[in-house]
């Protein structure tokens, strides 16, 4: 019951899905969970039959199966097989062939019985098996991440050669899309997740009915983490219309803000005084005895303009205005015309400000790429190399 193939063609296991019909001559039906002599190939196996369907094998009735096998094996998609079973007032009783049916999948795991899901998927396969593009579009449809040519070819029991001619097609009819870093993923799982970052948006704004939009990072990580599949969909969303960029966050094109005019206010009068106060900006203790209003809401009316762009965020203290930002920028690209590195100190003292807010500008730098830390040196980042012209 061995069969020879590439090293890491196949997988044994003990559990494959199917789809197996009773012969007529059965004349009654069999009960869930019976047992059976499974052959496929040359290889014979005990097993248990799992109807995933219905609760009882009608005659010359399909239905989708799990065969539980006793001992692995290994199953090729779409490979046929037997199955031999002792059925009363059948053959006297004796192992007889009751039937049989066709691979659908071998995912190696227990499937619990009459799931929507299940039975909708393995109906698609079902569909699909016999059609090569189809077949592939379906496996690459299963993914819940992008994957490579080579690994949707081991996923689909294809040669690799066949699967990248079929996924050349699908990708010129808009089925397949290709992401970052050579990886595919299926047009509905975009926009499954395109749909999820809809949702988790709207989630925020109900949380949060004064805010424009949730930051990148935070949505990202509510989507499962930053990625060519996050890009894709956020970049449909915003192509589309369904989410829209407000400022620094990304928001529904519906979400107006709920400031009054008395938040109005407090908002500009904050982001006067932060453009006035340049490069050494007031923290959120000294707004407060300012404006006369509590630690808490300026930190409300601070992360407004941080959603809006017009306030940056440096660290968990300092937020600066984007005028400020721009200003220091300057100086470090002044700095590297000068020399390919420089240290905190001479920044700080190009700045004329403290240490207080050139090291949060570095590390905001560091982060925004226009800079790279060295030991206690800084270095041209990619956006300052881009900046002075540089590969």
């Amino acid at each position: 019951g061995k069969a020879l193939c590439e090293s890491d063609a196949y997988e044994a296991v003990n559990f494959f899905e199917a789809e197996m019909t009773l012969l007529p001559g059965v004349r009654q039906p069999l009960k869930d969970y019976f047992e059976a002599h499974v052959h496929i190939g040359t290889a014979e196996a005990m097993a248990n039959v799992a109807l995933l369907e219905k609760s009882n094998l009608i005659p010359s009735e399909p239905q989708l199966v799990q065969i539980r096998l006793r001992e692995p094996l290994s199953v090729a998609v779409g490979e046929r097989f037997v199955v031999r079973a002792s059925v009363p007032r059948l053959a006297r009783g004796r192992v007889t062939t009751v039937g049989g049916g066709r691979v659908l999948g071998a995912s190696g795991i227990r499937l619990r019985r009459k799931r929507p899901w299940t039975i909708q998927t393995l109906s698609d396969r079902r569909a699909a098996i016999d059609d090569p593009s189809a077949w592939v579009a379906q496996c690459l449809r299963e993914q819940a991440a992008p994957m490579s040519a080579e690994a949707l070819a081991k996923v689909a029991q294809r040669p690799p050669d066949n699967v990248a001619a079929v996924l050349a097609e699908l990708l010129a009819a808009g089925t397949a899309i290709e992401l970052a870093r050579g990886e595919f993923a299926h047009s509905d799982t975009v926009e499954r997740s395109a749909a999820a970052l809809v949702e988790a948006v709207d989630a925020f704004h109900e949380a949060n009915p004064v805010r424009m939009g949730v930051e990148r990072s935070h949505l990202a990580a509510q989507a499962g983490g930053a990625g060519p599949l996050f890009e894709a969909a956020l970049a449909r969303c915003l192509s589309d219309g369904r989410l829209r960029l407000h400022g620094a966050v990304i928001g529904s094109p519906n979400q107006a803000g709920g400031l009054s005019a008395e938040d109005r206010e407090l908002v500009e009068r904050i982001e006067a005084m932060l453009r006035e106060a340049h490069l050494e900006p007031p923290l959120t203790e000294k707004l407060s005895e300012a404006l006369g209003q509590s630690p808490d809401r300026i930190a409300e009316m601070i992360r407004l303009l941080v959603d809006a762009g017009s306030v940056l965020r440096l660290d968990r203290k300092v937020a600066m205005h984007r005028d400020a930002v721009a200003a220091a920028e300057k100086v470090v690209l002044g700095l590297f015309a000068k020399a390919n590195s420089f240290e905190t100190v001479e920044f700080r003292d190009a700045l004329k400000v403290s240490r207080k807010f050139a090291v949060p500008l570095l590390d905001y730098f560091d982060t925004a790429k226009l800079t790279v830390r060295s030991g206690s040196r800084r270095r041209p980042g990619v956006k300052a190399r881009e900046a002075m012209g540089e590969k």
